[in-house]
């Protein structure tokens, strides 16, 4: 299911999709969903954005808009889901938005290893830091300890040295390179506060290839993926995104549609389209291109 790749897959939807789902239950059940879908699919970042160009933050949900509202949510929920559990406590304290987090499927990713499993690579937490020693929670009967100090309470990615017999001894690396030597490990997520964002804040500096999926999308029987280096996804399940694009002050495009290598419905034969869900119309998409 996760492979082993050396380019990136981003995938960016909007904060609306969730906007008509009754009750937050049913919200955090989507939201953990859309997480699966990006799992299963080994999706390497997952960009949420405000289309209406409102949102000026999303750390708190006082005061701001409904669209801010549900930025905020769904970028909670899937940080949270993406975190492995056994560091959830340092980084994830408890918050209105969890309430019904016990209704999400695990998504049973590579880096959310058990106590007793193997592996090159663990995430942990910093916990402490003495004589020059950072001592690291990777989720092990022990600490690992790495021979540099690190700041308190952040999350690293470890590379383990196995010759370090009955302790963990490692280093941080990028977070990036279990997935170039090893295997999926886990996505990005990022909260975008306008369309613009999606691109100006990109932490690839740009992708070179873009491929739309709308509902007023082209017809089309083979979807071509390049061979590009960063690849993203735009999910219009609503077919307001090229409205919203050229509306969009900072990007500033007379032909929205020429930003895409592809602008294709993928429903279009499917009756009551309208009535899929962001989740469900993820793995319809993702399950097309094979990727």
């Amino acid at each position: 299911m996760h492979k082993k790749r050396d380019w990136t897959l981003s995938l960016a939807f909007p904060c609306t999709v969730i906007k008509d789902v009754a009750g937050q239950d049913m919200k955090s059940y989507i939201c953990g969903q859309i997480g699966r879908a990006l799992a299963v699919f080994n999706v390497n970042e997952v960009i949420v954005y405000d289309p209406n160009n409102k949102t000026q933050g999303f750390a708190e949900n006082e005061g701001k808009s409904h669209t801010s509202c549900d930025l905020s949510f769904i970028v909670h929920i899937l940080q949270y889901i993406e975190c492995p559990q056994y560091l959830r406590k340092y980084l994830f304290p408890m918050h209105e938005d969890l309430k019904y987090i016990g209704l999400v499927n695990p998504l049973d990713v590579p880096h959310h290893l058990r106590r007793n499993e193997v592996s090159e690579y663990r995430e942990g937490v910093v916990v402490s830091v003495s004589n020059s020693v950072s001592f690291v929670d990777i989720g092990c009967q022990k600490h690992a300890k790495v021979p540099m100090i690190l700041p308190e309470k952040t999350r690293v990615t470890l590379k383990l040295d196995a010759q370090a017999k009955g302790n963990y001894v490692g280093h941080p690396v990028d977070p990036a390179e279990p997935r170039l030597k090893n295997s999926y490990w886990g996505f990005d997520v990022r909260a975008a506060t306008s369309l613009s964002e999606v691109f100006t804040n990109s932490p690839f500096g740009s992708y070179d290839q873009i491929i739309g999926f709308s509902k007023v999308g082209d017809r089309v029987t083979k979807i071509n993926v390049s061979n590009s280096q960063h690849l993203l996804l735009f999910i219009d399940i609503n077919g307001e995104l090229l409205d919203q694009l050229k509306l969009d002050a900072d990007l500033q495009l007379e032909s929205p549609k020429a930003i895409f290598s592809e602008f294709v419905n993928p429903l279009i034969n499917l009756k009551n389209s309208s009535e899929v869900t962001i989740d469900e119309y993820l793995f319809s998409v993702l399950s097309k291109l094979r990727l």
